[in-house]
């Protein structure tokens, strides 16, 4: 027992010797595995956001989903009852966007203002006049939030008209307001010599079914290829 006890003794001396060299030689890596500082409301509030921003950070629990919005100036915590189907409001919602017809769009718009009503409704008083830094949990992880709508459409045919989230606020995604702080603080290795990205995408274009899928056997659509697009962003870059 007591050989034993002196080989764990010697094993755990090696491994902090282990982790000092990777802090030395190695800190991004380091920080990344060993570095479970978070940070802190005040600090979020502080240095994190900026004017008429705000950071809207879900946690999904069984029988909850609670709510953590906060602004420069103050914060609040809201709990909504998990009472409600969200893993088939979302799967409907997302199913509802890639189909192009009426019953997709009827899918799509009463998946999408259901959602809003739950986990965005009880919030938005609070967050009028801000953008938004949004850190999704669970099945949220799923939802585009820019597509959430403020009510049902009128019109299921003309997607112009929708009440979207995104015409109210500005929103981002981010994993966590602690990566987030990482991220804007990273320093470049190399500054950009130059403050143009361009980028053009390859599509040499598919035939799809009416459902807009590809790869069927009838085709009845067919969505072209792209041209010029890589032509035109090296014009770009030239000038």
């Amino acid at each position: 027992m007591l050989a034993v006890s002196n080989k764990l003794t010697g094993l755990n001396r090696r491994y902090e010797a282990l982790k000092k060299q990777l802090e030395s030689h190695y800190p991004q890596y380091y920080r990344a595995k060993y570095d479970l500082s978070v940070i802190n409301l005040e600090d979020a509030q502080q240095n994190l956001l900026k004017p008429h921003q705000a950071l809207l950070e879900y946690f999904v629990g069984d029988s909850s989903i609670f709510i953590f919005a906060v602004r420069p100036d103050t914060f609040r915590v809201v709990e909504v009852k998990k009472d409600f189907p969200l893993k088939n409001w979302v799967a409907d919602m997302r199913a509802g966007l890639s189909e192009l017809d009426t019953q997709g769009a009827a899918k799509y718009a009463r998946a999408a203002h259901h959602i809003y009503e739950k986990i965005f409704q009880p919030i938005q008083e609070f967050l009028a006049g801000h953008n938004l830094i949004i850190v999704p949990d669970g099945e949220l992880g799923y939802v585009p939030f820019d597509a959430l709508l403020s009510a049902t459409p009128d019109n299921l045919g003309d997607f112009r008209t929708f009440p979207y989230l995104l015409q109210k606020h500005q929103i981002s995604i981010s994993y966590s307001a602690t990566l987030l702080r990482e991220m804007r603080q990273k320093q470049h290795e190399r500054l950009p010599s130059k403050n143009f990205l361009g980028i053009a995408p390859y599509f040499p274009g598919i035939k799809t079914d009416s459902n807009g899928v590809a790869g069927r056997q009838t085709h009845i659509n067919t969505l072209p290829r792209l041209f010029k697009n890589k032509e035109e962003v090296e014009k770009i870059q030239a000038s």
